[in-house]
């Protein structure tokens, strides 16, 4: 995965609560499909997604898969972004 190295639990997960999106390196080049976690098994899920400072990226799509956790990321709109946040305004 380019996104990062993604999180790896050996043995079952139980996914709850929020999951937060942390910015990627800013070499960063989205592919349509990237692996988030990797596990032997899962329960659960993330209720919502937050993310973290400098993050331009949108994931959506999360799907659960027996081994892995995987999610679509795509380019987010930098005036649409800066349009979302308090004070912030788009050049």
């Amino acid at each position: 995965s380019r996104w990062a190295n993604p999180l790896t639990v050996d043995g079952s997960a139980s996914l709850a609560g929020i999951l937060e999106i942390l910015a990627p390196a800013t070499t960063y080049t989205p592919t349509s499909t990237e692996t988030l976690m990797n596990y032997g098994s899962e329960t659960g899920g993330f209720g919502s997604q937050t993310y973290g400072a400098g993050v331009f990226w949108t994931v959506s799509n999360l799907a659960y898969g027996s081994t892995a956790l995987t999610a679509t990321v795509t380019s987010s709109n930098v005036a649409q972004t800066a349009a979302l946040l308090p004070g912030v305004s788009a050049v």
